[in-house]
């Protein structure tokens, strides 16, 4: 959908295909929103994707289900899902109407006030989605290395393994409503075949459906099994509640980082690997403030130095920044040779003197058509500088 598009279809639930997109394609947010009419709702929605989605709005396919009080927008790459449309139409389908599943799942949510997932697997993974009191609360996947060798069984531990990762347990499950179960087979009919990719989508209205015949059991097998079933899922159980508290500890060390970065740079999204190194440098520099010349202190003035130098990334995308006390190295992606060659020269131009030399960018031609770059250079002595004439 385009923006164009996006005023006169924003009360348009209707789906003549249900896609099962990889979360790997496709950024997803809630929006809060006041009693405005359509029109007013798709500006609001718009400055919204500007502010949070990494990439150029353009860029990017649409899709809004709107709610009583909030929106729930997933944006999913354009080239990639493009991709899957075009075969689709080849393959003699409507898709006109084709919205992500997890759009149609997360309208089908909001009068609940209980957790629900739906999992989403093709051959290479599981997407997890996550959705809480009608909003998305995660969405998370995982990668399938030996699908090739897997039958129901060993998908279904997966898919309660995934769910344990994410703090969601069999018990929680059970413990939900059927409100909602009754649209499964409505949406198992929407959901197709394209490009070789099988899909299918469980809801866990009340558990797991496991996909496949299952083998004959036996009483005896099962007087073995179930208490060592019960013990490895309060081994589980436990892990995952530890990971859950390390994982907030995380959150918050996260957030900490990006403030640090969006003072120098408040209208850049925070590229990987950047916040923490800069967080990690101002603590030093800190550590340190007794004293006006430190390593630590210099080094964190030339980071920010270069960080406002560069324009805003139109052509390229920094995807980490690693700072030594003699050196500085980045790396990431550029739509071509040029404009990685051009961000080197704009480091070497910088005149604030911090750096004494910069060296052509180290470039790897990917798949895509784009350029992975990796450029190096030397940090000037400003002690030595300073002592001179």
């Amino acid at each position: 959908m385009h923006w164009a598009d996006l005023a006169d279809r924003i009360e348009d639930h209707a789906a003549s295909i249900l896609l099962a997109i990889p979360s790997a394609w496709c950024f997803t947010c809630t929006v809060s929103l006041p009693d405005v009419n359509p029109k007013l709702l798709a500006d609001l929605i718009k400055s919204e994707a500007e502010a949070r989605f990494p990439m150029g709005i353009e860029s990017l396919l649409f899709w809004v289900n709107r709610h009583d009080d909030h929106a729930f927008v997933i944006a999913a790459d354009r080239e990639r899902v493009g991709v899957l449309l075009h075969a689709l139409e080849e393959s003699g389908h409507h898709v006109a109407g084709a919205v992500p599943a997890a759009c149609l799942l997360a309208a089908h949510a909001v009068s609940t006030d209980t957790v629900q997932s739906v999992l989403i697997r093709d051959r290479k993974g599981i997407d997890a989605l996550i959705i809480q009191r009608g909003r998305t609360a995660q969405w998370t996947h995982r990668k399938l290395h030996d699908a090739a060798t897997l039958d129901g069984r060993d998908i279904d531990s997966l898919c309660v393994q995934t769910l344990f990762d994410i703090g969601i347990t069999r018990t929680t499950h059970r413990n939900e409503t059927s409100a909602i179960s009754s649209s499964c087979l409505d949406i198992d009919q929407l959901l197709i075949e394209a490009s070789g990719t099988a899909i299918d989508c469980m809801w866990s209205a009340h558990e797991i459906k496991t996909e496949g015949n299952r083998r004959p059991s036996f009483l005896w097998f099962h007087q073995i099994t179930v208490p060592i079933a019960l013990i490895l899922i309060l081994l589980v159980v436990g892990v995952g509640r530890r990971s859950a508290q390390l994982r907030h500890s995380i959150a918050l060390h996260q957030a900490a980082q990006r403030e640090v970065y969006q003072s120098v740079r408040p209208n850049t999204p925070i590229p990987v690997g950047i916040a923490d190194r800069m967080q990690s440098l101002l603590q030093s520099a800190e550590a340190q403030s007794s004293n006006d010349h430190s390593p630590a202190r210099s080094i964190l003035e030339d980071l920010r130095d270069l960080l406002i130098a560069l324009p805003t990334p139109d052509h390229h995308d920094i995807d980490t920044l690693q700072l030594d006390p003699d050196s500085v190295q980045l790396s990431g992606i550029a739509a071509r040779h040029e404009d990685a060659s051009r961000l080197a020269s704009i480091i070497r131009s910088i005149p604030s003197g911090h750096f004494a030399g910069t060296g052509s960018p180290r470039i790897d031609l990917l798949a895509d058509g784009t350029v992975g770059f990796g450029i190096s250079g030397t940090l000037a002595d400003q002690n030595t500088e300073g002592s001179q004439p």
